[in-house]
């Protein structure tokens, strides 16, 4: 019996190893407020699921995380992040301000 329900458990366990895990990348850029720039675009991190729909322009969203904000084109904000774009006089609104004058790469180097 013993050998008969590990079988059964190693079944399980190779069946969910399986499972492709679905995933995309979050692209943005960081915006740094001491500079008022935002880093080239980049993946900044891996979202398990499927990205939500397209829409228009960018968002700025807040890394739960690290406190971070970016400059994003993904419409939702995935789970570990808030969309601070509708934020009055705060560092989102700061964020797509730079975005929005188009010259506000920070020079290489910038941490």
């Amino acid at each position: 019996m013993r050998r008969g329900a590990l079988s059964l458990v190693l079944v399980g366990l190779a069946a969910s190893c399986g499972e492709a895990l679905i995933t995309y990348p979050l692209k943005g850029q960081l915006y740094h407020e001491a500079e008022d720039c935002l880093d080239e675009e980049g993946v900044l991190d891996v979202i398990e699921g499927e990205a939500e729909g397209t829409c228009e322009g960018v968002r700025c969203f807040r890394s739960l995380e690290s406190g971070d904000y970016f400059v994003t084109a993904q419409c939702e904000a995935p789970p570990g992040y808030e969309d601070g774009s509708a934020e009055v006089g705060g560092v989102c609104e700061k964020a797509l301000a730079a975005y929005a004058r188009g010259d506000a790469i920070c020079p290489e180097g910038n941490d």
